[in-house]
């Protein structure tokens, strides 16, 4: 399981960044982004007949500052949780401002991951509350990730522990959540592929269209030379009829015979 955890410092050089969480102390969770995963185009699982279809940037299924948890699937063969906007309670009292986490996990185990969205989803407080006891601020990091204080778990084993954790079928989700969704990543090969062979049909079409054109100028330009000709005969057509016509009036010089 990769984790990676967004919020930030006291330091004014350390505000929101992410940072790869590889295990217990400051050299273990160096700063690092997570896997680009936000340029993928996605389709919504569980949507409505007419958006099922609908091809849309994952960035497009949430906006800034909405509490969100996102179940990507099918991310080159990986499974992937977004959980946004999860409030900092402690260190916001200690910074003087908002403090906010994010969280990103990815694995190839579709039910651990799914486990864990659920129980986001249906739990949002308590999910909220035991992330937020697992950081706190750091002089070299900005923010560090620690033991749970109240029960001594690493962030690892209390979200392995989700999986199986929430009857969610008798609940209904947490209002907290202001917006939560299955998406299916549509491969970037796929999605290029098809965008190729639709700008081709397109260049295809405006090339026969060009072509069509040009032959109908060609045409009509052909069609007003010969109609301008015939209304206005050219100087050489002119001179020519009028060296005809002096050969037509000549005649021979008389012959002066002596006798």
């Amino acid at each position: 399981m990769d984790i990676y955890i967004q919020s930030c410092g006291i330091a004014s050089d350390q505000d929101f960044h992410w940072r790869k969480i590889e295990g217990e102390g400051e050299d273990k969770q160096p700063k690092k982004d997570p896997p680009n995963f936000f340029s993928t185009k996605v389709k919504i699982e569980k949507a409505k007949e007419a958006e099922s279809q609908n091809i849309i940037p994952f960035t497009d299924c949430f906006e800034q500052k909405e509490r969100s948890v996102l179940f990507l699937k099918d991310y080159n063969a990986k499974y992937i949780l977004l959980v946004t906007e999860l409030k900092a309670i402690e260190r916001t009292k200690i910074y003087g401002r908002g403090v906010r986490n994010f969280i990103v996990i990815i694995d190839t185990d579709k039910d651990l991951v799914q486990g864990i969205y659920n129980y986001v989803k249906y739990n949002w407080g308590a999910f909220e509350k035991q992330i937020d006891n697992h950081i706190k601020f750091n002089e070299k990091n900005g923010f560090i990730i620690d033991k749970d204080k109240f029960n001594d778990l690493t962030l690892k084993e209390y979200l392995l522990g989700l999986k199986d954790k929430t009857d969610f079928e008798k609940q209904n989700p947490s209002t907290e959540i202001e917006n939560y969704k299955e998406l299916i990543a549509i491969p970037q090969l796929n999605w290029g592929e098809t965008n190729i062979k639709k700008l081709n049909k397109s260049n295809n079409s405006l090339i026969i269209i060009a072509v069509f054109l040009i032959l109908l100028v060609v045409i009509v330009t052909i069609t007003l030379v010969k109609k301008q000709n015939q209304e206005n005969p050219s100087q050489s057509q002119i001179q020519k009829e009028e060296t005809c016509q002096t050969m037509i009036n000549w005649h021979p010089p008389c012959l002066y015979l002596k006798s």
